[in-house]
């Protein structure tokens, strides 16, 4: 049987990775198979409320700062990778810096919500 402490790592490890990968999964099902051009406002809307719901739950069993450096980190590569392949002005860069910026300071409030409203009970 392992030591509490392995069990603690894979379970904050697991918790990350599927922050991660869930939020690289809202962005292509919400808004990666609609092209680079204009994007519907009730796909931007879904897309941020999942973001949230995934960032709350998440931090509510995770520590709270790896949720969000996963979040952010993969759904900026997941935009990046539609993005930046078919852009011919070079300006697809741009795009992906407010996305991280974005994400950043989303992601950081909502996990640091989720973390005040959770008290002191370690995650």
């Amino acid at each position: 049987m392992a030591s509490r402490p392995v069990v603690r790592i894979l379970q904050q490890s697991a918790g990350t990775i599927g922050a991660g990968l869930a939020a690289a999964l809202t962005w292509w099902a919400w808004m990666g198979r609609l092209g680079d051009t204009e994007y519907p406002v009730w796909t931007g809307v879904g897309c941020v409320v999942t973001l949230i719901v995934i960032g709350v739950v998440a931090a509510w069993w995770v520590r709270w700062y790896l949720v969000a450096v996963a979040m952010t980190v993969c759904f900026t590569i997941a935009y990046a990778a539609t993005v930046v392949p078919g852009d011919d002005t070079g300006l697809s860069g741009v795009g992906v810096l407010m996305v991280l910026v974005g994400m950043a300071a989303g992601s950081m409030f909502v996990c640091g919500m989720t973390r005040l409203a959770r008290g002191n009970r370690a995650a």
